[in-house]
């Protein structure tokens, strides 16, 4: 099945595709790594795989790249993260048809969300030490003894956060 925010332009066929934001949110966070795509002010193509975390309602996801990731810098800039969830080969040999009939092909099976939007880099220190706090306990939830962005001796995530770059 291929999940999609509505306006995108991928193709998906009716019967395999997804609207419900709820749903599509799910998806995206049960993977929680995409690639961002963007095209730069030049027409050059880029990409860059990213862990994220999504808003409940699907219209925000917040990132980080390392500062020396030309992706943010074409922000603002039209953007497609593209989620993949799970994929798997289909073989035409589990088709119960099969034996009937023969008319069976192979095919992959597979979850996917492309998210559409703007993209924004944001350098402020707050909106970034926010992003990796919640990345960071997104990720650490289930974990007997989290690991905290509180928990490195003093002023060592101010200077980890001066390589990143926020996006948005």
């Amino acid at each position: 099945r291929a999940w999609t925010v509505p306006s995108t332009r991928m193709y998906a066929p009716a019967a395999f595709s997804e609207s419900d934001v709820t749903t599509i949110v799910a998806l995206a966070r049960s993977a929680g790594f995409g690639h961002l795509t963007v095209i730069a002010e030049d027409h050059e193509l880029i990409s860059s795989p990213m862990p994220f975390v999504i808003s409940d309602d699907g219209t925000e996801v917040r990132a980080h790249v390392a500062r020396p990731n030309p992706i943010w810098r074409a922000a603002p800039c039209r953007a497609l993260l593209i989620v993949p969830v799970s994929d798997t080969y289909t073989s035409p040999a589990w088709y119960p048809s099969k034996p009937e009939h023969g008319k069976v092909v192979p095919t992959w099976n597979y979850e996917v969300v492309h998210a559409h939007g703007t993209l924004h880099a944001h350098d402020e220190p707050a909106w970034v030490r926010e992003q990796i706090r919640d990345l960071t306990d997104v990720n650490e939830r289930g974990f007997d003894a989290p690991w905290s962005i509180d928990d490195p001796p003093d002023g060592y995530i101010d200077q980890m956060m001066r390589g990143i770059v926020g996006v948005e």
